[in-house]
């Protein structure tokens, strides 16, 4: 369920908030995945929550992808949609991935953890 913004700020997921402005100054950053990591998911969840933010990004691909096939004089098909689709999927693959990493880091530290307790458990009571 898109809404339509056009004011300051749209409500994203978890309660954040991004600013339509500041997201529409983002735009070349994400689609030439200069984006940082920290302001992706945001970037993201805001394009899928506003409507006219989503527009912008899909104006600026079609702008973008036109001008690239100009630049190199091709004769391939002209598809934005796909370069569009193509932008978006790379970034949740991105944000999938380091979610995994992020999962699979916590889980390490987590058994590291468990090791040491109890190896400090085994040396104190062998200790006795």
């Amino acid at each position: 369920d898109k809404r339509e913004c056009y004011g300051p700020q749209a409500v994203v997921k978890g309660g954040d908030v991004m600013d339509c402005r500041e997201t529409c100054a983002k735009l070349e950053d994400f689609f030439h995945s200069r984006l940082p990591f920290d302001e992706l998911e945001s970037f993201v969840e805001h394009i899928h929550s506003c409507g006219a933010c989503e527009e912008e990004l899909k104006t600026y691909v079609v702008i973008d992808v036109g001008l690239e096939q100009l630049e190199d004089d091709t004769d391939g098909v002209y598809d934005p949609e796909g370069a569009y689709a193509a932008c978006m999927d790379s970034a949740l693959n991105h944000i999938d991935e380091h979610l995994v990493w992020k999962s699979f880091r916590y889980a390490m530290s987590t058994i590291a953890f468990w090791f040491v307790v109890l190896a400090f458990l085994l040396k104190w009571k062998i200790g006795f």
